[in-house]
């Protein structure tokens, strides 16, 4: 799962490719096939737990791909950010700024 949108899954396997799925709704949706392809089936994908959000993909053969997730990608994905509008039409305070993002990342412990 996606550390930052929980409702994103990669998944790999014998087609060699890493996939996106939304599982917000049924059937689960497939977002997109990542352009890397690897030369044996993936057995391994984690989305990495830093500032640029990746993909990290590993195959039969050790092969070690990662892949990048644009923010143009991955923020409409996002169902708990309000749309850009909103932070364009109300002026937040510092606190809700910080709330927002806490919640946008998932640290629920210090959103509140």
């Amino acid at each position: 799962w996606c550390l930052t949108n929980c409702e994103i899954l990669a998944s790999g396997g014998s087609d060699r490719t890493i996939k996106l799925w939304n599982l917000t709704v049924s059937p689960h949706e497939l977002i997109a096939t990542l352009d890397k392809e690897f030369s044996s089936s993936v057995i391994g994908v984690k989305f990495t737990n830093d500032s640029i959000p990746r993909v990290v993909g590993l195959s039969s053969s050790g092969e070690i791909v990662s892949c990048f997730l644009s923010p143009k990608f991955m923020l409409p994905l996002a169902p708990s950010r309000p749309g850009r509008d909103v932070f364009l039409t109300k002026k937040l305070s510092e606190e809700e700024k910080k709330i927002e993002k806490n919640i946008y990342n998932r640290n629920f412990f210090s959103g509140f």
